[in-house]
């Protein structure tokens, strides 16, 4: 499976549940809402993409995170940096936040579900396939756990 399969979907996935989470949730919710972030990105299925979000996370410091625009500022910076890396153009934050505002979190969040999914069982080491399901079942259960604290 190539990035272009499951990529897009982790990227709508990060920036709908940033652009969603409940101003009034934010702040109990910021730290771990970060770790899933890097969690999963330390464990995409594709070993440079999951370097290149690694240096990336690793310069954030959690505690520079005030609020719910920072979080969405910083994947925004992240995301482009992606693009710019990939000699894709880059998004315009307005109509980025516009875009994400709009989305159905149940489905963009179902659909990273069953992408990710299918791409860590596909051309991953064993040993890294399982962590990769590990990382999604926290991640799911997390969401359950949080999901009121999103709109939908």
């Amino acid at each position: 499976m190539t990035t272009t399969e499951w990529g897009p979907h982790t990227w709508n996935m990060f920036h709908t549940l940033a652009e969603k989470i409940k101003d009034e949730y934010f702040c109990e919710t910021k730290l771990e809402f970060w770790n899933m972030i890097k969690n999963i990105c330390g464990n995409l299925p594709c070993p440079y993409c999951a370097q290149h979000a690694n240096e990336f996370m690793s310069k954030i410091k959690i505690d520079n995170i005030k609020s719910k625009d920072d979080i969405i500022k910083i994947l925004f910076v992240f995301h482009n940096s992606v693009n710019e890396r990939l000699e894709k153009p880059k998004f315009d934050a307005t109509k980025l936040r516009e875009q994400y505002s709009n989305n159905n979190t149940i489905q963009v969040f179902n659909i990273f579900m069953n992408r990710y999914r299918i791409a860590s069982n596909r051309g991953m080491q064993f040993h890294k396939s399982l962590q990769s399901r590990h990382v999604l079942s926290q991640f799911v259960n997390w969401f359950q756990q949080n999901n009121y604290k999103f709109n939908m």
